[in-house]
């Protein structure tokens, strides 16, 4: 049988009774300043140690003269600094924003894969090129690893908000930690082709957003610990 729940007025009252001081949370952009240099500064220093290991290419040899390289790493960062400002805005409930949020890492991220298309076309037919690539999978292994101090950062600074769309704030949070490891990662990925950024770099990141789908659900449901709380109750 169910357990009987206690009336509406005891609930109030022994909530009101055990409520802890609340300190309102900084603005989302404060909450964002702060993440991104955390997050930047973690990033750097994680991607320079991976850049010490033999079969990667140091950071100091980056090719940061191609233009190609630069403007790739410029739209990347752009798309990790977006992705984390909209899940930082939709972790507010009733952001008069929140379309924008929403939309605006999106729109990197098509960004981000027309730059690296763009790229394709202007050496040949990118077909043949992405066909050719070589199996490299330990880019999704470098991806987790500069994104793995951050993403446990955000994750806890958005918790500590009360995010409705929860599955958007944790696909926008997933999406801004691993574009932050793609970024790390084309400085120490010893393959610099576009073809190799597409289908080890980029997809890897769209692919692995679905994650935070289902972790925005189960990290940020107030909900479920709520009913938790209400059923404990005397």
């Amino acid at each position: 049988m169910t357990p009987e729940r206690p009336p509406l007025p005891l609930v109030i009252a022994r909530l009101a009774r055990d409520a802890a001081p609340v300190t309102p949370l900084p603005s989302p952009f404060v909450r964002w300043s702060a993440w991104t240099l955390t997050a930047f500064a973690a990033g750097a220093i994680v991607t320079i140690v991976l850049g010490l290991l033999p079969s990667l290419r140091p950071v100091v040899d980056a090719p940061v003269r191609d233009p190609g390289f630069l403007l790739a790493a410029i739209v990347t960062g752009g798309l990790a600094l977006a992705a984390a400002g909209g899940a930082f805005v939709l972790s507010v409930p009733g952001a008069a924003r929140d379309r924008i949020a929403r939309v605006t890492p999106l729109l990197a991220a098509i960004a981000w894969a027309a730059l690296l298309w763009t790229r394709l076309v202007t050496i040949g037919d990118p077909l043949p090129q992405i066909a050719a690539t070589p199996w490299h999978p330990v880019c999704i292994f470098l991806i987790l690893s500069v994104s793995a101090i951050p993403g446990v950062a955000l994750f806890v600074m958005l918790r500590r908000a009360a995010p409705l769309r929860m599955r958007w704030t944790g696909a926008l949070a997933a999406l801004a930690v691993l574009a932050l490891g793609a970024l790390g990662t084309q400085f120490v990925c010893p393959i610099n082709a576009p073809a190799h950024q597409l289908v080890w770099h980029f997809v890897p990141v769209i692919v692995l957003m679905s994650v935070g789908l289902v972790l925005g659900a189960r990290v940020f449901d107030r909900r479920r610990r709520t009913a938790g709380t209400f059923q404990s109750l005397p």
